[in-house]
């Protein structure tokens, strides 16, 4: 596991001259959808040393607070912060926050109107109420539709990110944002806006009535596959232990290399 670790002294709201205080933050990943993490400790440094010089905090909130700030930051999955306070009496008080977020990889499609606007809109979403953060962005595609052939070709786009919901929760997130852009549940495989299905969440396998994790129709289809492979390296399928591999890609076109529009803000 990649882990990084800073520390330094601080000022805390309410103490005296004689108490001294530190804060240490910890920051690691154990996903193997990340095989080169991009964890930078001049990233940690940057990024807690800005929350500690313009964000207002109480001791009892800065290690949760720090933690919130820089989840979307630095790409880790493990996190913990501890606010250190102690006088020359030798008595001290500490606080300590920690989180855990699970590695999820998301495959979205659009074939109605405009549909790389729907695929931004969508990801815009996923980002705005922060149970999301958003990595790796894959090039865009267009593929001929499936299932139902009497209807537009699709856009298609994979996305690695991070999450601290859990895999119902998660379902039931990236529903209410399908909803929310219009998409009809009347009938299967008809064009829709938006369509934002899990594929993967950590290594977990998971059968329920309505949730399947991986993606049961991951492996037969270019259209999620191909995006994907832009993406995981040498990452093997949980439920195959094989890596995840496109085929041909029949009829799949690459529009946009990565990069062009999928930009982190």
């Amino acid at each position: 596991m990649d882990e990084i670790t800073y520390s330094r002294a601080i000022s805390v709201p309410g103490a005296d001259e004689e108490q001294a205080a530190r804060i240490s933050v910890k920051t690691g990943t154990d996903s193997s959808f990340f095989p080169s993490s991009g964890l930078s400790s001049e990233k940690l440094v940057q990024w807690t040393d800005r929350f500690l010089d313009t964000i207002a905090y109480s001791m009892d909130d800065m290690p949760g607070l720090l933690l919130e700030f820089l989840f979307d930051k630095i790409p880790a999955t493990l996190w913990e912060a501890e606010v250190f306070l102690k006088s020359v009496s030798g008595e001290s008080i500490s606080r300590r926050a920690v989180a855990r977020l699970h590695s999820v990889a998301l495959a979205l499609g659009s074939n109605t109107e405009k549909r790389e606007n729907n695929l931004v809109k969508a990801v815009q979403e996923l980002k705005k109420r922060k149970s999301f953060f958003c990595d790796l962005f894959s090039s865009l595609y267009e593929s001929p539709p499936a299932g139902f052939l009497q209807q537009p070709p699709f856009y298609n786009m994979a996305l690695l990110g991070r999450t601290p919901l859990s895999p119902r929760a998660l379902l039931s997130y990236v529903k209410e944002i399908e909803e929310d852009m219009g998409r009809g549940w009347s009938k299967r495989n008809r064009p829709r806006p938006i369509d934002i299905d899990i594929i993967y969440y950590d290594e977990e396998i998971c059968e329920e009535k309505d949730l399947r994790i991986p993606h049961r129709e991951r492996m037969k289809r270019d259209f999620v596959l191909l995006p994907l492979t832009e993406l995981l390296g040498e990452f093997r399928d949980p439920e195959t232990g094989r890596r995840v591999r496109a085929g041909k890609g029949e009829g799949i076109h690459r529009l946009k290399s990565r990069g062009d529009i999928w930009k982190k803000d």
